[in-house]
């Protein structure tokens, strides 16, 4: 059981998004569930590294030693000797929060510590908004002898190109070490979100939750989400942000199923065609490296024009919104499924929608609602 306060302190720092933050309150998340929660939060890995530290103090060792005993017992008929079967334990079971402290703790001695014949390699990584392909693209800036020179160097070129927080771009350090027939060896990949190191892909252990880099597998909160409901309705529409990323978007809460993890949001992606996804596997761009549910807030403000679709489709769902009768919540959930079955039932419309395919689709669900309310 994680203390009160250390729970609180934990989510505050590793969840920007105030509505999450609430809903973690409610739900009261495992210890088990706070470890990938912390690590893959889109904060300075400083911060992990405290998070970890405080929930490394509740570590229980003899737990570990009690699930050996009984994996031991279970290989004892297999003819696996010992220290094989401690291999293969080891290759199987969750890392405690002690752990990954200590494997946090020496990525960033790596980064501080650069000893002669050893450099640290930047690259500048962007969202090309011009090819949309969905790929980020990357290009080598500069080899470094410090993480300081290194630093300097990306605070120069931030200040010269006027970053802000809608500036989709991002850096990459790697750091390289002396190897075998003068070839250079990459022992790290660090991810920075400005000058701030977020990240950390190594190469010298493989391992479930450092291991994904660029891959768009930073599961994050996700695997918080078979667990924990999302404080959003159908209905609702929400803020979508990744960035630096990928650009903000936005979307609108169809469905939500009977399990916590089933919650689908239609939005529009960066090709400009509308899609309908499970919120915990949501990215908006190939390349992102943390779920939209960190940031995930209820949007109440003026939507972009390429996105107002978004509002006929909710007007549709929130109809009869005055009344607010007993019915009311089923309505909405019907309304909001009826757009839903439009992207599966027949290959009605299909995952390209273009924004024709949809404002006809919402034309025809409302037609049909008001003769509905009309025959009534």
């Amino acid at each position: 059981m994680i203390p009160a306060k250390m729970y609180e302190c934990i989510v505050k720092d590793c969840v920007p998004s105030e509505g999450m933050r609430k809903a973690m309150a409610e739900e009261k998340l495992s210890k088990e569930q706070f470890i990938p929660l912390i690590l893959n939060s889109p904060v300075n890995i400083e911060v992990k590294e405290r998070c970890l530290s405080e929930l490394a103090a509740t570590d229980d060792t003899l737990k570990n030693i009690a699930d050996f005993s009984e994996f031991w017992k279970e290989l004892n008929d297999n003819d696996i000797d010992e220290r094989e079967a401690i291999r293969l334990y080891e290759r199987i079971r969750e890392k405690t929060a002690g752990e990954y402290l200590e494997i946090i703790k020496d990525a960033r001695r790596e980064l501080l510590e650069i000893n002669p014949g050893e450099v640290l390699y930047l690259k500048e990584a962007w969202y090309d908004e011009e090819v949309l392909d969905e790929h980020m693209k990357e290009r080598g800036t500069a080899a470094f002898m410090s993480f300081d020179a290194a630093r300097n160097h990306i605070q120069r070129e931030m200040s010269e190109e006027e970053w802000d927080e809608d500036t989709c771009c991002w850096n990459v350090l790697e750091k390289w070490k002396p190897g075998t027939d003068g070839v250079m060896d990459k022992v790290y990949t660090y991810y920075l979100i400005g000058d701030d190191v977020i990240y950390i892909d190594t190469e010298k252990i493989r391992m479930k939750y450092f291991l994904r880099g660029l891959s768009g597998d930073f599961n994050g909160i996700c695997d918080v989400a078979y667990s924990m409901c999302v404080p959003f309705e159908v209905g609702d529409m929400v803020l979508i942000d990744q960035r630096p990323f990928a650009p903000v978007r936005h979307g609108l809460i169809l469905w939500k199923g009977g399990f916590k993890d089933d919650n689908y949001v239609l939005y529009k992606d960066i090709k400009g065609f509308w899609r309908l996804r499970n919120l915990k596997s949501l990215e908006v761009a190939r390349g992102v490296l943390y779920s939209c549910y960190y940031r995930m807030e209820r949007f109440e403000g003026d939507l972009p024009e390429e996105e107002r679709l978004l509002l006929k489709a909710q007007d549709y769902i929130l109809a009869d919104e005055k009344g607010k009768d007993k019915g009311y919540k089923k309505r909405k959930r019907k309304r909001g499924e009826h757009i839903d079955r439009l992207f599966f039932v027949d290959g009605y419309l299909g995952d390209r929608v273009t924004d024709e395919d949809l404002d006809m689709a919402l034309k025809n669900l409302i037609g049909i609602q008001r003769g509905k309310q009309s025959e009534s």
